[in-house]
Parts: structure tokens; sequence; C-alpha cells
């Protein structure tokens, strides 16, 4: 499957937010991510993955207070 969803819940500054993101894949290695959070701010990312452990996202979220970009790495550990 080359399209998902993927909902995330985090507590900042007291407040409870979700993430509510859709996940496309163009390649094996490179996707793209359009996000909304509960105060309905919108979010665009890329998404880049060399290989099976590693991904390096980066998002932009236009409006925000702050426009703001952020760079994510993760690293999977198979075990």
């Amino acid at each position: 499957d080359r399209q998902g969803t993927r909902i995330a819940f985090s507590n900042r500054q007291d407040k409870l937010n979700a993430y509510f993101e859709q996940i496309s894949l163009l390649s094996n290695r490179l996707g793209y991510v359009i996000g909304l959070d509960t105060e309905q701010k919108l979010s665009l990312g890329l998404c880049f993955t060399p290989d099976q452990k590693n991904a390096v996202e980066i998002r932009w979220s236009p409006l925000a207070a702050q426009e703001k970009w952020q760079v994510r790495w993760k690293y999977k550990n198979k075990i």
C-alpha cells in the first residue's frame, strides 16, 4: 500500500493536541505528508528513507503563530 493515515497525540504546555496526517509514497524511498492539528494548523512535509532503519522528514508549518521549519530524523532498530 502506498498511502496511509497517522494519528498522533501529544501533551505540550498542559494541553492535549492531536495530529492527523495523510502519508503518500512517491517511491520506495520518497514520500510526502500533509497534516492538520487540533488547532487546524496545516503542515506539509517531505520524507526520505535512505535505508530500512533511517527516515528523514523536512516539515513546513505555514499557518503556525511563527512560520516554522522542522527537520525530523527517526531511527528504527530491528531486533
